[in-house]
């Protein structure tokens, strides 16, 4: 090696001991250097955001991260398929987690990993990546870690070094992990040399900002028979104001021989039923037993970014939020937004809808269009449960 190219070398070795400054954190004692496994989460429909700031372009993102589906490889291998929506542009990734290993990769069709993470984790452990070459992972401390979502008493800190080229470039991050949690801090740092200047091409920092790990699957939708929902509805067209009550009254059997359950909306001046199915993990609405009209689509687990892309033409996911929401029947954590529009001959409606786990449908928008003017009714939930005794 050059002299040069050693100096590179050691200025870059120098770089990653500063880089390792660069978050807070508590260190505990080893106790005796304990083994520590993670719980990783990765369910479809778990949610995180991030504050990524670039130093190289004075930027400031917000990543919005979510769990939007699962799938098979072609090695045989059973992933969870990631959304990362930047401002500018949205990454799919894949995650495999089994007993020991976490890997994170990139192309939900034919996979390549691109970083790994081995249990259990201990002061000093070392470990080879999935990146051909020089890639070496090691357990860098065990302590807490401060970000803006909170301090967390214990995580675990990976830092990693790759593509190292013998002119002393190379890539480097360091990584905070958090039981139960998942990632809450990321550092990128890499550099590129041609033996006489050293320029660095990646300075990222990633940081927790919120985060929320509720799902929503199949069982959390509310559909027995005797359960009730009344609503608030504000109808655009007679600008009146009216309680509408909806309850699951009992089963039919729909003209394609499926089962259903009959929904029976009232109030003194609206009536109407409709007919909810259920197949594998989908709920279909239909306004008819004769299935001539399915009015309203879901695929469970909810989850945002996520498309299921039936009897719809807009060009977006079908849940496009996740957040708390509070309406007069109470105030609740968790609540997926749902879109969904459609157009059948002269017929045309637009729902915009917030569905929470074990409650239903909270609050929504419906825009009408029939050879008239637009109508909007607004619905908001003002009480549900089972009949009293």
């Amino acid at each position: 090696m050059s002299r040069v190219s050693y100096i590179l070398a050691l200025c870059l070795t120098v770089a990653f001991m500063l880089i390792g400054q660069s978050c807070y954190r508590d260190p505990i004692s080893n106790r005796g250097n304990p083994h520590i496994r993670i719980s990783y989460p990765a369910s479809i429909g778990m949610y995180w955001v991030y504050e990524v700031s670039d130093s190289l372009t004075g930027s400031l993102d917000t990543v919005y991260v979510s769990v939007v589906d699962t799938a098979t490889m072609n090695d045989g291998r059973w992933v969870q398929k990631w959304k990362y929506n930047h401002v500018q542009y949205v990454a799919n990734t894949v995650t495999s987690v089994s007993a020991d290993t976490i890997e994170l990769g990139y192309n939900d069709a034919y996979p390549l990993m691109t970083e790994r993470f081995v249990m259990p984790f201990y002061q000093g452990a070392i470990w080879g990546g999935p990146v051909t070459g020089d890639d070496t992972s090691w357990v860098a401390e065990i302590g807490a870690i401060t970000v803006p979502a909170g301090t967390f008493s214990e995580g675990v800190c990976v830092e990693r070094v790759w593509g190292r080229d013998f002119e002393g470039g190379g890539n480097f991050s360091r990584v905070w992990l958090v039981s139960g949690v998942g990632m809450v801090f990321r550092y990128e740092y890499a550099t590129h040399c041609d033996g006489s200047d050293s320029i660095t091409t990646a300075s990222r920092t990633w940081r927790l900002i919120h985060y929320n790990l509720d799902t929503f699957d199949l069982r959390q939708y509310p559909n027995n028979i005797a359960w009730y929902w009344k609503y608030q509805v504000e109808d655009s067209a007679s600008g009146s104001v009216d309680t509408v009550t909806v309850r699951i009254t009992g089963t039919a059997t729909l003209g394609n021989g499926r089962p259903a359950k009959v929904w029976v909306y009232s109030s003194p001046h609206y009536l109407d039923t409709q007919y909810i199915a259920t197949v594998d993990d989908r709920v279909e609405v239909f306004t008819d037993r004769e299935v001539g009209l399915m009015y309203a689509y879901y695929e469970f687990p909810l989850a945002i970014g996520r498309y299921w892309d039936v009897l719809t033409f807009v060009p977006h996911p079908d849940i496009i939020d996740k957040a708390p929401i509070s309406v007069p029947a109470g105030d609740f954590r968790t609540a997926f937004n749902y879109t969904h529009a459609q157009m059948v001959f002269n017929h045309f409606w637009a729902i915009d809808a917030w569905l929470v786990p074990n409650v239903g449908m909270v609050r929504q928008t419906i825009h009408e269009f029939c050879l008239g003017p637009v109508t909007t009714t607004r619905w908001e939930l003002i009480e549900f449960g089972y009949p009293p005794d």
